[in-house]
């Protein structure tokens, strides 16, 4: 689905007459610094909108969570097509809105009933994975959680603490991949996200302002990475088991 909707490329447009531009030269980079924080060096009107797509992602992955643990406890839309299709109605239904003021809040308050039915039928979907791992072990789930959100949060702040967002191809991979290689290899899903939120920062540099369609892409990278993060620890924690039997048996 994430893959899906960046080909589409809906509600890319960019303003001409937005005065950042997405390559900075030195001289406009500092003058673009100069009125932001001292830190990150973005201004002001960037670091609400990255503030905006944290707070609709941190909704979502509640919205998906809560969807995981329904399905998983209750076997209410447990695996199978229909959260998928859910999904994809959701999906759909988010991209025929527009965005930017257009349909006004009204507009905006059916985009986000959209996302978070996207986000719940994700969680739903990912209910026999969440049976799976508590089942290898009971603790997993969290280690996933703990394990991605640590990963996730040094890509955060690489994107943006590099003063130029293309050294994300370095700073972001390398700063990951120390606390990735703490528990897994998932270098391909790290560069990606990486690159991400990188570009999502240089596009709200560029006049890109729409939170909700950032969050979903920051959301289905986040989503994929716990999966796999997910998916190898229970796999990890099977053979510690089957060693240990085989030893208790010898």
């Amino acid at each position: 689905m994430a893959s899906f909707a960046r080909r589409r490329g809906f509600g890319t447009s960019k303003p001409a007459s937005f005065p950042y531009a997405s390559t900075y030269d030195d001289d406009a980079y500092a003058a673009d610094a100069s009125s932001g924080s001292p830190l990150t060096g973005l201004p002001p009107h960037i670091q609400r909108h990255l503030a905006a797509v944290y707070v609709t992602l941190g909704a979502m992955s509640a919205a998906a969570t809560a969807g995981a643990v329904l399905s998983a406890r209750t076997g209410f839309f447990y695996g199978g097509w229909l959260p998928m299709l859910v999904s994809m109605g959701a999906l759909f239904t988010f991209m025929a809105i527009p965005a930017g003021g257009v349909g006004g809040a009204a507009a905006e308050t059916r985009r986000a009933v959209a996302l978070g039915v996207f986000s719940a039928a994700n969680g739903a979907a990912a209910g026999p994975l969440l049976s799976y791992v508590t089942a290898v072990q009971p603790a997993l789930p969290a280690v996933a959680l703990g394990a991605t959100a640590v990963m996730f949060g040094c890509l955060s702040a690489s994107a943006v603490l590099a003063r130029r967002r293309s050294y994300l191809f370095l700073g972001g991979g390398l700063s990951a991949a120390l606390s990735a290689l703490l528990v897994v290899s998932l270098a391909s899903s790290l560069m990606r996200s990486s690159v991400g939120l990188g570009r999502i920062v240089e596009r709200a540099h560029d006049g890109d302002r729409d939170a909700k369609r950032h969050a979903l892409e920051l959301f289905q990278d986040l989503f994929a990475m716990l999966v796999r993060v997910a998916i190898i620890l229970a796999r990890n924690q099977q053979r510690r088991d089957e060693k240990e039997e085989r030893r208790r048996r010898s």
